[in-house]
């Protein structure tokens, strides 16, 4: 349910990223091909890989689901403050961890 959250659980509940793990999780067990797709606003972590070098590799993507006008960043583009509190909130909780 935490694909559901809004940002006051998000800021002020769990740690967003976290490599513990914890009570409620669900493991989704992947093989080399396999392909997950998920909420990013699911809380999620990643075990450590056993493989080294390049067998280790994981990708990503990421795919933006817009319901706004499509407003393009650029360069002077300022950053949302929304970002700026979360970074904040997450370097207090990591002085309490």
């Amino acid at each position: 349910g935490s694909h559901k959250q809004g940002f006051f659980s998000m800021a002020f509940g769990k740690i967003y990223y976290s490599d513990r793990p914890d009570r409620k999780e669900i493991a989704v067990e992947t093989h080399p091909g396999d392909l997950t797709v998920h909420d990013g606003n699911l809380w999620h972590r990643v075990a450590l890989s056993t493989r080294k070098g390049p067998e280790s590799l994981r990708r990503s993507m990421y795919v933006p689901y817009l319901t706004d006008e499509y407003q393009p960043k650029n360069a002077k583009s300022k950053t949302p403050l929304y970002h700026h509190l979360g970074a904040m909130i997450r370097k207090v909780k990591s002085l309490f961890s």
